[in-house]
């Protein structure tokens, strides 16, 4: 789980990214596990990755 929030994170703040097959390389982890359990925690945030400063600044 933490590779994907790490991936999104990634993703929403660069221009370039990385593909999915180079997270795979990187952590052992299988490409398509990587894309289920990012569509799945995009499906949770109801793809809405942004943080406010306020909801920032309370942690």
């Amino acid at each position: 789980l933490f590779v994907v929030i790490l991936m999104l994170a990634f993703k929403y703040t660069e221009d370039h990214c990385y593909y999915i097959s180079a997270w795979s390389k990187a952590t052992g982890i299988k490409s398509d596990i990587i894309h289920k359990v990012e569509v799945a925690v995009l499906n949770i945030l109801d793809h809405n990755l942004f943080v406010s400063q306020e909801r920032f600044e309370s942690f």
